[in-house]
């Protein structure tokens, strides 16, 4: 073929590595927008390789379009005319390549044109299925071009499983991209990803929105329903498409947009009566034309999805600073019916059934979530996943869950169904077969005790709660052999948590995290994150100076490419092995840690701790979160909770990527008047300033539950396990009271917490009538409040107007008398008969006492205090 050590096959040596190499019998097809970009790449190919004289070019020039290769030299042309007929135009073809022998070069002109001048799709997939096998049996390399968006499923089909190898181009921003579409045989890392092509030389581009803008610049069609058939709900989108092509301008016109307009959005985005009036007034019908090419099957997008384009239409008609401001955005959706669809062919719609009308249903939700992981998706649905793939390369992604229900106005369902990071690297049959697990696994999801006892919590399981899908690039950049953001955080409009009297709660808060997002939401181990009140950002809970530094966030979530998963690393390794742009926006020298490191003579790699003050101060980026959640909250006309992340270059400049929005449930945003603080001393048991989290409130308490720090750090792991199931049964309802009881629950560390050792790793659903939560910073040394606000966690607390509190026993002003407590009688026993293994543990004390005495709480959230005392008979 060449006497070259590396032969020239794409005209970029560097692309060639990056593909894996040529190989004898390879045909390359281009899958371009424009024939002048297969001509540009082309060119540069044929003139690179006409300079060896061991290579043999032959070029068949066939179309109408100019020539590929005018003036370059070295190269045979070979004109056939395609109106001689198809047999004929073969034939010649053929006999060339023939006497032409082994290892030539072959180009030919674009064979889309073909489809006119044999006026059939079908023919263009016949002459690939002719012409390839004969390639590939005389070790030839051959390059073709088809354009996009231009042939039916019978020209695509065949030429795309017959090539070894497909490249689609892309122009954006007077520069040409390439991205691999299928490389057949060979492997090599991010061979799939999308490449600038520059000069003969390719470089990966590395930032999602760069990506992102590029792929979303050449609509795909083929990769929505509206042309995979003419059903009912493809007709919808292909009569609404030639609708916006007529342009009228009467009021006719105008009337049947509308009439579709409304008829697409009760399809496919929404039934809710007030979502639908928050669609109808941000949703174009050039927006849900767009929607039904991103759509891989029928049904609903889901609440979730629902609110993620809506929160985008709002920020982009309302200011048009956010048209430059926001990360490009081209995720997919996996509509309900597909949900329904795999329940019934995988033999899960029975067990569901049960599971829904069983009096005790959590007795089959193990059998309903084994069913749905062993199923199988129909090789229609698995099409659309491989183009869908296709179309991603080998960028991560992640399936989100976006039910019916899911992020409402009444409804947040937050955390209670899963999201599915895919690493998304490997082949194509490696990728796929990640991608269907991780869907399977957010399906199964549906089934899990915690989402079926929060629809029964709220009275919803009879409702219509069908499960789709976002699927959505992960906002971040590669950096090594690791994937993140800079800055990912959870942003509420409204502030529950004062800690300071210059906090205004009308403002917002912020909760932020370096790397992914996880961090952000997931209450997981004893790490820290930054939170940010937004008309005082430089006010810290923690206060200044060393207790700030005390409480740094020290672990990054990554996704490990190599190793397929997410991972949590250590910041200091992570950001000596890797550089990461404008760090210094998010990260600063510790001048104690420096002091330690000198005075004990140790050579530290880096002295730098997470502290954002960097992205605080010098930067507009709390401008354009406190902009994006008042316009938010203004068009919602509701307090709104925003998830984002967001890529810094090197220049400090960034996008913000939407990740998701929805109505934050808070029972109101002006406190109660309250009476003055109680006066009589003897009688408290608890006091103390902050953190005071929720409404402010005056109750009285029925029932205290307390869990010694003592006792409980000395169980076993499964021992705590059960100290958590047995806070669930307490939690019940009890049929001797016609309502729960008002519970203070105190105990060590951090509720909900995942590690046992961290504090009662309880679900929400254990602990959700209880009315205050109190938290005890005594479980061991290092303990640090570290309070949960924005986690999945915390979000339920606000749902359920739960008190949050934590106490520091360390602290002058802390006043938690156990002692008082333990006196008192522990109702554990009679309350729940066999629990006296955990009556050491669990100390419960009902109210009324025998004396008739009460428990009233007192918690005023603006001047962070609260009081819990001992009211007599009499007073």
């Amino acid at each position: 073929m060449t006497k070259s050590n590396a032969p020239l096959f794409t005209g970029s040596v560097n692309f060639d590595a990056c593909l894996g190499g040529v190989r004898p019998g390879d045909t390359v097809v281009w899958q371009v927008d424009d024939v002048a970009h297969y001509s540009a790449l082309i060119r540069h190919f044929a003139c690179q390789a006409a300079r060896d004289p061991a290579v043999r070019i032959i070029y068949f020039r066939f179309a109408e379009h100019p020539p590929l290769l005018e003036g370059c030299d070295g190269v045979e042309t070979v004109d056939i005319n395609p109106h001689l007929g198809f047999e004929s135009f073969i034939d010649r073809m053929l006999h060339t390549i023939q006497d032409a022998g082994k290892g030539v070069y072959y180009l030919f002109d674009s064979i889309s044109p073909l489809a006119a001048d044999w006026y059939s799709d079908q023919m263009v997939g016949n002459f690939f299925m002719i012409v390839c096998p004969y390639l590939h049996g005389r070790d030839s390399v051959a390059h073709f071009s088809i354009l996009r968006n231009r042939h039916s499923p019978y020209a695509l089909d065949p030429v795309m499983d017959t090539a070894r190898v497909v490249l689609d181009v892309y122009r954006h921003e007077d520069a040409l991209y390439v991205q691999p579409h299928k490389v057949e045989g060979r492997h090599a890392p991010r061979m799939y990803t999308l490449h600038r092509w520059e000069d003969g030389r390719v470089s990966p581009v590395n930032d999602s929105h760069t990506v992102a803008m590029v792929l979303n610049a050449a609509r795909r069609e083929s990769l929505g329903l509206a042309r995979h058939h003419l059903g009912v709900w493809s007709r919808t989108f292909v009569e609404a498409e030639a609708l916006l092509k007529e342009a009228g301008n009467d009021d006719s016109y105008r009337a049947r947009v509308e009439a579709m307009r409304w008829r697409i959005l009760r399809m496919a985005v929404s039934r809710d009566e007030r979502m639908l009036r928050l669609a109808g007034k941000y949703f174009t019908l050039g927006d849900l034309v767009y929607l039904g090419t991103r759509m891989l099957g029928t049904g609903l997008i889901g609440g979730k999805a629902v609110d993620l384009l809506l929160a985008r239409n709002i920020l982009l008609h309302e200011d048009p600073h956010w048209a430059g401001g926001l990360e490009m955005h081209d995720s997919f959706f996996i509509p309900s019916d597909v949900f329904y669809t795999y329940l019934v062919q995988s033999g899960c719609w029975p067990v569901r059934r049960r599971l829904l009308h069983a009096e005790n249903f959590l007795d089959h939700a193990a059998e309903a979530r084994e069913k749905i992981i062993a199923g199988a998706f129909p090789p229609h649905i698995l099409k659309r996943f491989s183009d869908m793939l296709d179309y991603f390369g080998q960028s991560p992604v992640v399936v989100r869950s976006s039910s019916l229900l899911e992020d409402s106005f009444g409804n947040a369902f937050s955390g209670k169904y899963e999201s599915v990071f895919c690493a998304n690297q490997g082949n194509r049959a490696n990728r796929l077969a990640e991608f269907t697990q991780a869907v399977k696994q957010v399906y199964a999801s549906a089934m899990s005790r915690e989402a079926i006892e929060y629809r029964a919590e709220h009275g919803l399981l009879e409702s219509d709660e069908q499960m789709a899908l976002v699927v959505q690039r992960v906002c971040g950049a590669h950096h090594g052999p690791w994937y993140f953001p800079q800055i990912a955080a959870v942003a509420f409009s409204f502030n529950p948590y004062v800690w300071s009297e210059d906090i205004n709660p009308r403002a917002g808060v912020l909760r932020l995290v370096f790397g992914l997002g996880t961090r952000a939401v997931d209450r997981a181990d004893g790490d820290h994150t930054r939170l940010v009140a937004l008309n005082a950002p430089e006010l810290r809970p923690e206060g200044r100076g060393a207790a700030a530094a005390a409480v740094s966030q020290q672990k990054v979530d990554v996704l490990d490419l190599a190793g397929g998963g997410m991972v949590s690393m250590d910041f200091h390794r992570l950001i000596t092995q890797v550089e990461v742009p404008s760090l210094p926006l998010f990260a600063a020298d510790d001048p104690a840690l420096i002091r330690y490191a000198r005075e004990r003579g140790v050579n530290l790699p880096t002295a730098m701790r997470i502290n954002f003050d960097g992205l605080l101060n010098r930067t507009d980026f709390i401008r354009d979160v406190r902009l994006m959640l008042d316009t938010l909250q203004a068009a919602y006309d509701h307090p709104v909770d925003v998830e984002f992340a967001a890529n810094f270059d090197n220049e400090g400049r960034y996008r913000i990527a939407l990740l998701q929005c929805r109505p934050l449930r808070v029972k109101g945003v002006d406190n109660p008047v309250l009476p003055p603080p109680p006066d009589a001393p003897n009688d408290l048991f608890l006091h103390a300033r902050g953190p005071v989290i929720g409404r402010s409130r005056l109750v009285s308490i029925d029932r205290i539950i307390y869990v010694p720090a003592r006792v409980y750090s000395a169980l076993s792991v499964q021992e705590q396990y059960a100290v958590a199931r047995t806070i669930g049964r307490l939690n019940r309802e009890d049929p001797e009271r016609a309502t729960p009881p008002q519970t203070l629950l105190i105990g060590p560390g951090r509720w909900g917490s995942t590690i046992p050792a961290l504090g009662v790793p309880v679900s929400f659903s254990e602990i959700s009538r209880v009315s205050a939560l109190c938290e005890l910073l005594e479980m061991h040394d290092g303990l640090m409040p570290e309070v949960s606000l924005g986690t999945h966690f915390f979000n339920d607390l606000v749902e359920v107007d739960m008190l949050y509190l934590a106490l520091d026993p360390a602290r002058k002003e802390t006043l938690f008398d156990a002692a008082r407590l333990l006196a008192l009688p522990n109702q554990l026993t009679s309350l729940l008969p066999g629990s006296e293994q955990q009556a050491e543990v669990l100390h419960v004390v009902e109210l009324p006492l025998e004396d008739g005495a009460r428990a009233s709480l007192w918690a005023d959230t603006m001047k962070q205090q609260v009081y819990c005392h001992f009211t007599s008979v009499n007073g």
